[in-house]
């Protein structure tokens, strides 16, 4: 499944979300330096994580603030529709 990431509304990249609930990938940095994006990455993949499954699929998107803006990530199915509710 596709992972499209975006900061404060703009696209910053896509990636794969994994059954392991990992977002790999993605080339994209968020943050300010490597440290600060693995923190993003992995809190956006906790929130993704922590959401209900329906018919077996996460919902989302999900948001979280970081210093440098609010990082969102959504899941995209494989025909490219959201998985939003």
């Amino acid at each position: 499944m596709k992972v499209a990431i975006s900061r404060d509304g703009v696209w910053a990249g896509d990636g794969r979300w994994t059954d392991d609930c990992e977002i790999v990938d993605c080339a994209a940095i968020l943050g300010e330096d490597q440290d600060a994006s693995d923190q993003t990455y992995e809190m956006l993949c906790d929130e993704l994580a922590s959401l209900p499954q329906i018919d077996g699929h996460w919902r989302g998107p999900v948001s979280v603030q970081r210093p440098d803006g609010i990082y969102s990530a959504e899941l995209i199915d494989t025909e490219g529709r959201a998985n939003d509710l």
